[in-house]
């Protein structure tokens, strides 16, 4: 046990100076993962739509809103949830709040990954939906699977470097 613990911390910090070596200047990479990721699914939507939109219908490859994103977690037909950053997680009261609470304990309970990434306005903007998506849950994976892979490797490494931001130096 200690030993696959000691393997999956130099994993981490493989993955993490990996990360800093090849971080650009502008811009977040993982909101360019998922932006590209995003891209590609409305893109396969877009054209699934033209050929058959009945069939496109029925056979949806994401769903957007926090209804529609509790529906699909409840039926397991989930396979990447993705959360705009900038969601106002304020009160105890905040609607907005519940309902993500209650997204990320649905996530939890049918482990399904979970990319907090890009703001609600990107993300409608690159969906072609107005004016913006706060939640959306990708169903169908199909096609897209490097791309979702390296979104999560890329949301992996954030929240080790996220991790141990707050840790104090010990020579500072």
């Amino acid at each position: 046990m200690v030993r696959e613990q000691q393997e999956k911390v130099t994993d981490d910090a493989r993955d993490v100076e990996c990360y800093q070596r090849n971080k650009s200047s502008s811009g977040s990479d993982i909101d360019k993962a998922v932006l590209k990721l995003l891209q590609r699914v409305c893109e396969l939507q877009h054209r699934a739509w033209k050929e058959n939109p009945i069939k496109a219908r029925s056979k949806r490859r994401f769903v957007c809103g926090f209804g529609e994103v509790k529906k699909h977690l409840e039926l397991g037909n989930a396979k990447l949830v993705i959360v705009a950053e900038d969601l106002e997680m304020g009160a105890k009261n905040n609607l907005v709040s519940e309902n993500f609470e209650e997204v990320n304990n649905l996530c939890l309970a049918n482990d399904v990954p979970v990319i907090k990434a890009c703001k609600k306005h990107v993300i409608g903007r690159t969906l072609k939906k107005f004016p913006f998506v706060s939640v959306l849950v990708i169903i169908n994976t199909n096609d897209i699977q490097e791309l979702c892979e390296k979104a999560l490797s890329l949301q992996k490494i954030k929240l080790i470097l996220l991790r141990h931001v707050d840790q104090p130096s010990l020579f500072a």
